[in-house]
């Protein structure tokens, strides 16, 4: 499901939703016809090599159920099937209902408080509207119960940051990923890696693999974090209603603090449209935000700033609105310079 769906947006070429959609059909009516009342059964790998801090299997099953069948509707959409758009859209409603009921408390609380919980339950939009802050404030407090570092395995590691940003935790999110004790990117980094391994704790300090028979040097589950860094700290974010980055979004999420990490960011991304570029860098008093968008391409821009008086913007560039901390512009193709002044908005730190 995930694959053929990532390749249709990356990309915008709606034929491999096509060459798959009966096989990722027929996947959806099994896990409808083998599941208790819309909740999958235990079983499988779960949250593999979480740091004891276990994930109920069902819970696992039923939040990859629910965003398999969101994903269905939205590549049903793109061939026109209006039927099977409104059959899934129906089934995800329904599967939401039942995950709402079994795994979320009236305090927003997620299954046994897990870390994975959380960042399944928000990311895959199963959590109602007004426990959404309360799960978020629950994930955040957990990580600090943890000594500011993650126990996600390869299932949400990659979904922790970007949750815990959009849930109004960006500060916790650059903590973890400036962490640098056992398990971070920062303690693989100290201990020689160039690759992100595994397991957090891949390689002991006399430079001997931990575990080897186990212990991939070179791995996506933990290198999941490298899409947060592209899409949040470069801000190249695509926008799942124009596939192929025919629009998009630049959104960069400064860190927190007047001498956060990093000071500058120089994301690019060769799009099927052209070259994306997002460059920024801050100072006392400014952030300049340099953007590029490829011919035929359109994008929205997220400049942090308190107010649209604070931004000198480029010619081109019109301001569609303001609030939540940043000055909104829509642009066409070209290269637009951006300098906000005074403070980035609480949301974002000072500087």
């Amino acid at each position: 499901m995930i694959v053929p769906f990532t390749r249709w947006q990356r990309y915008g070429d709606v034929q491999v939703v096509r060459d798959h959609y009966d096989e990722m059909a027929a996947w959806i009516n099994g896990l409808e016809a083998h599941s208790s009342g819309l909740i999958r059964p235990a079983g499988g790998y779960g949250d593999w090599l979480d740091v004891q801090d276990g994930t109920p299997l069902e819970l696992i099953g039923t939040a990859y159920f629910a965003e398999s069948t969101a994903m269905m509707a939205q590549m049903a959409r793109a061939l026109g099937k209006t039927y099977d758009v409104l059959r899934h859209l129906a089934l995800w409603s329904e599967i939401r209902e039942a995950f709402r009921t079994r795994f979320i408390g009236a305090d927003g609380r997620i299954g046994n408080g897990s870390q994975t919980s959380y960042v399944l339950a928000l990311g895959f939009h199963l959590v109602p509207d007004g426990l959404v802050g309360a799960a978020a404030d629950k994930l955040a407090a957990g990580i600090k119960a943890h000594g500011g570092r993650l126990t996600t395995g390869f299932l949400d590691t990659g979904g922790l940051l970007p949750m815990l940003t959009a849930a109004g935790h960006p500060d916790v999110a650059y903590q973890l990923l400036e962490q640098k004790t056992v398990p971070s990117w920062g303690s693989q980094i100290g201990n020689g890696a160039t690759t992100i391994w595994a397991r957090g704790a891949g390689m002991r300090t006399d430079g001997v693999p931990n575990g080897p028979a186990l212990n991939s040097l070179d791995h996506f589950g933990l290198g999941a974090v490298g899409d947060w860094i592209h899409r949040t700290v470069g801000g190249i974010d695509p926008d799942p209603a124009h596939p192929g980055y025919q629009h998009f979004f630049l959104r960069p999420v400064p860190g927190p603090g007047p001498h956060a990490v990093p000071s500058r960011a120089d994301e690019r991304y060769l799009a099927p449209y052209g070259q994306v570029r997002s460059c920024w860098e801050r100072s006392v008093g400014t952030f300049v935000l340099r953007a590029t968008v490829p011919r035929n391409a359109t994008a929205t821009v997220f400049v942090p700033a308190s107010s649209r008086n604070a931004v000198s913007a480029p010619p081109g560039a019109r301001c569609v609105r303001t609030g939540g901390g940043a000055a909104v512009y829509e642009v066409g193709s070209g290269s637009y310079t951006f300098t906000a002044y005074c403070n980035i908005p609480a949301r974002y730190g000072t500087f």
